[in-house]
């Protein structure tokens, strides 16, 4: 069929609206239907006379032949032709533009049961709750094949009062994701740009589990930054990798440590928190990550980040691994480790009863570790064990506080409906912290936490 619109666009004797072709063959060739060089020969050939100038009798009909009405079987100078496949030249490219666009929706209701509602303060009792976890609604489109615009609009935790790491809850609907991706099949480079999580660490938990490892928690960099990287696959060996370096703005990594819920961040704050002096909110922190996959059952990757900090830089290494044996079993690790980080503050009470913030006389260098492995025993049942750990580097001890030492986590979910592009998937996690209590946190802080976690997830890709 395009080859028929481009021989007729090519042919001047077939239109009166050369003009009108001209716009038409420039779309295509922006659409990339047609090259400029197949319509240069195109148009060659359709210059070209024909073999004998002497016309020759219309061949006798076929038996059973219907013949056409003559103002069908004539069209002395093809303008019903050239509409025609006008037409269907633009039904195509309506086609392909609406396949170019892709809508995407997720909700997910929890349930949520813990043993302590404040691990700081352990006289306070028990809490349920049960909310809408998450509502997401995702839009990808691309203009062109080597363009992909994605934006992802969430709303979470809508009638809870608390997050699951203990901060307060906040449902008012927001940018989870919005980038511009600029890649091309053919070409190693591509670059990113816009409000996504950045590539600093592989976080793995998605729909297996309820809830994040303390990985995720702690070491989260979520804001609009620049990617510029390069990926390459061998489509001989399915090798691969990718190696990228991002630059965004603000002290993001760190204000997920403190929000972590990993250690009593009432007492112990940050000097920019402090009122003490403003975070950075210029072009200057950034993360280079490599990542290789052998193939498709093994990634490894690292990591290394950098922020603006208190008199230092706040730096940070990541690395993990993943391996899937026999098709049903896989094996997750990864590891953070913070290479230098500034001092924190805490409040003093001064010999006069005045309270003063001062600065810790050393730094604390915290540790994560995740380890997770889950097993499919069929196509829709899953079931996970996870394992993580908490170094804080004398941090609860020399300020009094608690902190999580580790956490043990069993979950189990089930794809009860699939269908196209449409599943309906149950969650059930039961997670055991473990806490450290130095100082006054001994007499006022949980020893431990049990919580438990139901989720029905809807998901519509």
């Amino acid at each position: 069929m395009l080859l028929s619109v481009f021989f007729a666009l090519a042919c001047p004797s077939l239109t009166r609206a050369g003009a009108s072709d001209e716009a038409l063959v420039r779309l295509l060739i922006k659409k990339g239907l047609l090259t400029q060089e197949e319509y240069e020969a195109l148009k060659k050939e359709a210059e070209v006379p024909p073999a004998s100038p002497t016309a020759q009798p219309p061949p006798a009909p076929l038996p059973g032949a219907v013949a056409l009405p003559p103002s069908a079987a004539q069209e002395p100078d093809g303008t019903a032709l050239v509409d025609r496949l006008r037409d269907e030249v633009r039904e195509e490219l309506r086609r392909r533009d609406i396949e170019s666009v892709g809508v995407g929706l997720k909700l997910e209701s929890e349930t949520r049961f813990r043993s302590h509602r404040d691990i700081g303060d352990r006289d306070r009792g028990s809490s349920s709750e049960t909310y809408l976890r998450a509502a997401e609604v995702d839009l990808a489109v691309r203009p062109l094949p080597w363009v992909l615009a994605s934006l992802v609009v969430k709303s979470e935790y809508f009638g809870a009062d608390t997050t699951n790491l203990g901060q307060a809850a906040d449902a008012t609907p927001f940018i989870d994701e919005g980038t511009i991706t600029l890649q091309d099949a053919s070409f190693p480079v591509y670059g990113v740009v816009g409000k996504r999580t950045q590539p600093f660490g592989a976080f793995f938990g998605d729909e297996r589990w309820a809830t994040e490892p303390i990985t995720k928690d702690a070491y989260e960099v979520d804001q609009p930054g620049l990617t510029l990287g390069v990926f390459r696959w061998f489509p001989d060996t399915g090798f691969e990798f990718d190696v990228s370096v991002t630059v965004y703005r603000q002290e993001e990594q760190m204000s997920h440590l403190f929000e972590s819920g990993l250690f009593d961040a009432t007492t112990v704050t940050r000097s920019s928190t402090a009122g003490l002096r403003a975070e950075s909110d210029h072009l200057k922190s950034f993360i280079l990550v490599g990542t290789l996959t052998p193939n498709r059952f093994f990634t490894l990757g690292a990591a290394y980040l950098t922020e603006p900090g208190d008199g230092r830089r706040n730096q940070s290494l990541a690395a993990w691994v993943s391996r899937t044996w026999f098709g049903r079993l896989t094996t997750e690790l990864e590891f953070m480790a913070a290479l230098d980080r500034e001092r924190y503050v805490r409040p003093v009470t001064l010999a006069d009863g005045t309270v003063e913030t001062q600065r810790f006389s050393r730094a604390f260098e915290e540790k994560a570790l995740a380890l997770s492995i889950t097993y499919q025993p069929w196509r829709r049942f899953l079931l996970g064990g996870r394992f993580e750990y908490f170094w804080d580097d004398g941090l609860a001890e020399a300020a009094g506080i608690w902190s999580v030492r580790d956490r043990a986590s069993l979950a189990a979910s089930y794809t009860f409906f699939e269908r196209d592009e449409i599943s309906v998937r149950i969650i059930g996690e039961y997670r055991h912290s473990d806490i450290r209590r130095e100082g006054a946190a001994r007499d006022a802080a949980a020893s431990d936490q049990n919580e438990l976690f139901g989720k029905v997830s809807v998901v519509y890709k």
